[in-house]
């Protein structure tokens, strides 16, 4: 049974199914473990290493990585139009990292990506289910882009999507974070890393981006939804230690910032 509240695509109030952050087809059917974010952050303070999670408390999700977040119509639609060319998208990415003889060789994967549309917007999907059920009343036309499977009037002015593969496995997401950068500006961001492929969101970008990412947002502006073509794409693989949306620093790097 599910639980009752906001849809976090729509904003219907209603009975709330459980949406799989990613679909669950993209491996994401088995149990996993939940740390909650503050206890992650106490242990770092505490002088604990960032990848080090051993004797964290966590709790148990028995049907893999997502929450009830979406109405059942919400879910069911997004689910027939875009979650299964996500999957596929995904498993191409899996395919190229098992045939690599040696991973720690490997810097990038270059791949042929059909339907570049609908695994963007199942992206976004995502992303809205990972922030707070009001995210979508801000943006309305972010909710309008992805509840219209063919629209493709997409804000690149309001809206980045940039993409990378997780060298190791590693599960994590946020809610929309304001960050410091070095330049002296803030950035609106929010990152979600779902083992092999990571995604940050940025609200009114910057002309300065994350280093190391490759931006998407053609994939959501210059094709149909039938479109069946192939679209090349490059992406880095990169190692996520912290929680801190864009640091792909290396665990080396951070034993001698450590020091």
């Amino acid at each position: 049974m599910g639980q009752t509240g906001k849809c976090h695509l729509c904003g219907k109030q209603c009975e709330l199914t459980f949406e799989h952050v990613p679909p669950k087809k993209a491996y994401n059917n088995k149990k996993v473990h939940l740390i909650n974010r503050d206890i992650f952050i106490n242990h770092i303070i505490s002088g604990n290493k960032p990848w080090d999670l051993s004797g964290l408390r966590y709790k148990v999700s028995q049907r893999g990585l997502g929450g009830y977040t979406l109405c059942s119509q919400c879910n069911n639609n997004t689910g027939d139009w875009y979650a299964n060319d996500y999957v596929n998208f995904v498993n191409a990415i899996w395919d190229v990292l098992a045939k690599s003889n040696d991973i720690e060789k490997v810097k990038e994967v270059k791949l042929k990506v059909m339907y570049p549309l609908r695994i963007i917007k199942q992206i976004l999907c995502m992303f809205a289910s990972t922030m707070h059920p009001e995210f979508l009343d801000a943006h309305t036309d972010l909710r309008k882009y992805i509840i219209k499977k063919k629209d493709r009037n997409f804000d690149i002015k309001k809206y980045r999507i940039s993409m990378y593969i997780l060298k190791e496995p590693n599960n994590g997401w946020s809610s929309l974070e304001a960050m410091l950068c070095s330049n002296g500006k803030i950035k609106i961001v929010a990152y979600m890393d779902i083992y092999p492929v990571g995604y940050i969101l940025e609200i009114d970008p910057s002309d300065d981006e994350f280093n190391y990412v490759t931006n998407i947002n053609n994939m959501a502006t210059d094709f149909e939804y039938d479109f069946k073509g192939t679209l090349s794409v490059t992406l880095n693989i990169l190692e996520r230690n912290t929680f801190m949306c864009g640091d792909f620093r290396t665990k080396s790097e951070m034993k001698k910032h450590i020091k």
